[in-house]
């Protein structure tokens, strides 16, 4: 059985709330957030900005060798960016509460869903040591690899 390196790099695929709270709250706890994509580049530079990575608004430009692809968009953008996945070397994982977790069944050997139980905001921050989350995956192996995810200084 082959063995796979932990979660150390991350592409965030969003820059809205989420992505705007939980990015910054991953570096904090050590992982290297590598990149930001948006549909616009003015919201992924701003939240890259803030995590000293790089950005992108154009889906070819996206990094493929990080280790965890987080998709922190709405139901319908999780949707559509999934429609055209063409990342099937990377763990995918997407946030929504509203959508299952085999929408990304067929695009990619290994996925799941981190959803946190709670709603943000860009002017507070968010402790996520208080957040509970839910967590799948598409595998025992994979959903166990998303529950050693620290956020906030805590298991998820």
């Amino acid at each position: 059985m082959m063995t796979r390196k932990s979660i150390q790099k991350i592409v965030m695929i969003g820059a809205g709330r989420l992505a705007s709270q939980l990015a910054p709250a991953l570096q904090k706890t050590g992982f290297q957030l590598v990149q930001v994509y948006s549909r616009t580049s003015r919201s992924a530079k701003r939240l890259a900005g803030e995590l000293n990575c790089l950005y992108t608004s154009r889906r070819n430009r996206i990094i493929r060798d990080a280790d965890l692809l987080l998709l922190a968009l709405t139901d319908e953008g999780t949707r559509t960016f999934i429609r055209d996945f063409d990342f099937p070397d990377m763990l995918a994982v997407h946030t929504s509460g509203g959508l299952s977790l085999n929408v990304f069944q067929g695009k990619v050997d290994r996925y799941g869903v981190l959803y946190p139980i709670q709603s943000f905001n860009f002017k507070r921050i968010t402790d996520f040591r208080e957040v509970p989350f839910c967590i799948e995956g598409n595998n025992e192996e994979t959903e166990k690899e998303l529950c050693k995810l620290e956020i906030g200084r805590t298991h998820v």
